[in-house]
């Protein structure tokens, strides 16, 4: 009998968990690598079959995932016992059975920290159960000599692990040791430090108030010690970051729980072996600074997942560290020192190592259960896609993630990034172009390559470049509609009525889009825009999105403009001349994003831009410690009001606390949403919440008290980002 075994099956203990149950079970026969599966020859009598088929399941590793098994007559010969077998390639066309980093295991902590063990203390141990895997490997099978780690000769103690069924490292491809593998070290801009413990001197530096950039297994993050206030305002000067929230990293949950709040659910996500970030509540009586955060209610937190963290930790007398990616907002995660040194001046000190990092990868946030980014510890799962053809996806422009698609199964790409900058948008097409390696899937191969229709967008230039030289048709796909298809694949249905709301995205009639009641079905043509926000002037086009208090020049008078006028280096005059260009001349939106921006505006929460979604962000931190005031927006003609929603509540500015202003803007959002699907109660389908808006928790809980109290059902995503990390997905998930 032969087993073809689908899923995630390498790089996760499976043949050796095969060997010891083929053992246990008394069969004969063999397991090796076929590149995109596992195959298992197996011969025995009915009752030692059975048993091993399950087993096969009921003893899985823990990392393991079986997406399904092809079972085929075969006569295994003079097979005696159980082996396995070199590994071999495959011209077989299936999506990546590649594993994500993960974090480090239970068997290896405590290795790491006992003294007798020869991997004591040393950055780089792992087993079959954890370490990087996505980051490392360039090719499949996933075999050591296809990673980075095949520089790095194998000690004779390591190659007696690695070729024993077993034991725990058996073909842990990234196996390594002290006495041969990849070494940390300090280095300054003038080169290598001589320090005899080089983690225990940065360790030293980060207690003492100095950043550090430190290279992990994705790329480079900047530290500094979170509980220092001046260090923080410190890293911001020198990274010109005044108001981005850093992420940070805890010594372990005990700590978080004493500072945040944090759910069993949450707690669970974050000791995961994904071991993402997880955005929490602040405390009030915590003790980390606002600095880390400024104007935001949460703090986005993750644990240590690789071995170098939990050693910095067992050093650090600071419980909490900034952890924030390297790269400068809108350019690629740095992976090299060469680069950090050049693309880094302002820091002093790196913690680096001698691993190559092949594919950079940042970390996955979380919050409330929604990916904010889908990367590190899910990268490259497969996700079920409602399509069987063999496609590549481009995705959108902002928060860039790229996919391929084959026989039912979609792999998106790491996080990326703003393609409007080359290089990232370079970044995306290696990052395309290795997800295909991986999946085994050639030119040749693709039936259609997808894009947004965004007629700027340097994805969809590529796209259809690479479609008018390759050959491949091209299908553009409306952004939004592209943020309905992507919530009807994730829950299953074929048809939804979606609230597609986010900032920005090219709308079928030219204008901005962003604030969207749709229906779509698995038949595009029955695509329809059943309802919307009002469209807004946005004088100066992007200049309002970085400005929103542009976006209320056309609509208050010049006595109410007054209020505003220090805002402007030209005062009242430039205030006047800018309303009257755009009453000629601006972009229509009707974006959520934007109607967002103009309130925390508004209320001078902020006025400049200074990162994506700060004003939203600190417009719903606000809100949470206010009380609905019960306001509406009106609906007309399946068009919701906004412009006289926002002067309603100019009004109110004078009268009423500005917590009260900021949570009955978010309700009376909400409402709106709600009357316009109420709307459209014959159709027969779900209401799916979708567009970086859907990451807000005040709107998500408002919405599906409403839709759900009107008998409805409300779909939240949970699989992939509803923001532009999303599209890409939707794309893959269109019926053609």
């Amino acid at each position: 009998m032969l087993l073809k075994v689908y899923g995630i099956v390498q790089g996760v203990g499976f043949r050796p968990f095969v060997w010891r149950i083929a053992k246990e079970s008394n069969v004969r026969g063999f397991v090796r690598n076929k590149g995109g599966y596992v195959e298992i020859g197996i011969a025995g009598d009915d009752a030692s079959l059975k048993r091993f088929k399950g087993l096969l399941f009921e003893k899985l590793p823990n990392n393991a995932f079986i997406d399904r098994i092809e079972e085929e007559a075969l006569d295994i010969g003079a097979h005696e016992g159980f082996r396995i077998l070199t590994s071999e390639e495959t011209d077989f066309k299936l999506l990546s059975g590649i594993p994500p980093d993960i974090a480090l295991c239970r068997n290896c902590l405590g290795e790491l920290f006992d003294p007798k063990d020869r991997r004591y203390n040393y950055p780089f141990i792992n087993c079959t159960d954890c370490g990087p895997r996505f980051t490392i490997v360039t090719s499949v099978p996933y075999d050591r000599i296809k990673t980075s780690m095949h520089v790095f000769d194998m000690c004779g103690d390591c190659e007696r692990e690695y070729k024993d069924p077993s034991d725990r490292r058996y073909h842990a491809e990234p196996i390594a040791c002290p006495r041969n593998g990849p070494v940390y070290f300090l280095s300054g801009r003038d080169g290598i430090t001589a320090e005899p413990d080089p983690i225990a001197k940065a360790c030293e530096l980060l207690d003492g108030g100095v950043p550090l950039a430190i290279k992990g297994y994705g790329g480079f993050h900047l530290a500094c010690n979170a509980m220092d206030a001046n260090a923080v305002e410190d890293m911001r000067d020198r990274l010109d970051r005044p108001q981005q929230p850093f992420a940070v990293m805890a010594r372990d949950a005990e700590t978080i729980s004493k500072h945040l709040h944090m759910s069993d659910e949450e707690k669970s996500l974050l000791e995961s072996p994904s071991s993402p970030i997880v955005v929490l509540k602040k405390r009030e009586d915590g003790s980390l600074p606002d600095e880390v955060a400024p104007g935001l209610a949460t703090i986005g937190v993750m644990l240590p997942y690789a071995p170098l963290h939990h050693i910095m930790f067992s050093k650090l007398r600071t419980p909490f560290l900034v952890m924030t990616s390297a790269n400068y907002p809108g350019n690629p995660m740095i992976t090299n020192l060469p680069d950090a040194t050049k693309l880094l001046p302002s820091i002093d000190h790196f913690l680096t190592n001698n691993l190559e990092i092949v594919n950079r990868c940042d970390d996955s946030v979380i919050r409330d259960n929604k990916f904010i980014r889908r990367s590190r510890g899910f990268v490259p799962l497969p996700l079920e896609c409602p399509n069987e053809r063999t496609m590549l996806a481009f995705g959108a422009e902002m928060n860039n993630v790229v996919a391929v698609s084959k026989s039912e199964r979609c792999v998106l790409s790491q996080h990326i990034g703003d393609t409007s900058n080359w290089d990232v948008m370079e970044y995306a097409l290696d990052a395309l172009k290795f997800l295909m390696k991986i999946s085994n899937i050639d030119y040749p191969d693709v039936e259609y390559i997808l894009c947004d229709k965004h007629p700027q967008y340097n994805t969809r230039l590529i796209a259809r470049e690479w479609s008018q030289e390759m050959g491949i048709d091209l299908i553009e796909v409306q952004h939004h509609f592209s943020h309905s298809y992507a919530i009807a694949a994730e829950h299953g249905v074929d048809d939804v009525i979606c609230i597609a709301a986010d900032g920005t995205g090219y709308g079928d009639d030219g204008n901005i889009w962003g604030g969207e009641l749709l229906y779509s079905d698995r038949d595009p043509s029955h695509n329809r825009r059943m309802g919307h926000l009002e469209y807004l002037r946005m004088p100066g086009g992007d200049l309002s999105a970085k400005r929103p208090l542009r976006i209320l020049l056309p609509l208050l008078g010049e006595d109410e403009l007054g209020r505003y006028e220090a805002h402007f280096k030209g005062g009242m005059d430039e205030m006047l001349s800018i309303r009257r260009h755009s009453l000629k001349a601006s972009p229509l939106s009707c974006s959520t994003g934007r109607l967002l921006d103009v309130v925390t505006a508004m209320m001078e929460l902020a006025t400049k831009r200074t990162y994506e979604g700060e004003f939203p962000m600190k417009l719903e931190s606000l809100a949470l410690g206010g009380d609905d005031l019960g306001l509406r927006i009106e609906i007309e003609d399946g068009v919701a009001k906004t412009s006289e929603f926002i002067t309603r509540l100019y009004g109110l500015m004078d009268s009423k606390c500005k917590a009260d202003i900021a949570m009955s803007a978010h309700m009376a959002i909400a409402r709106a949403f709600i009357d316009l699907v109420s709307e459209h109660r014959d159709i027969h389908a779900p209401v799916g919440f979708s567009g970086g808006v859907a990451i807000n928790q005040i709107l998500s809980n408002a919405l599906r008290r409403g839709i759900e109290g009107m008998g409805m059902r409300f779909l939240e995503h949970r699989k992939v980002p509803p923001g532009d990390g999303g599209i890409s997905y939707g794309q893959s998930c269109i019926n053609l």
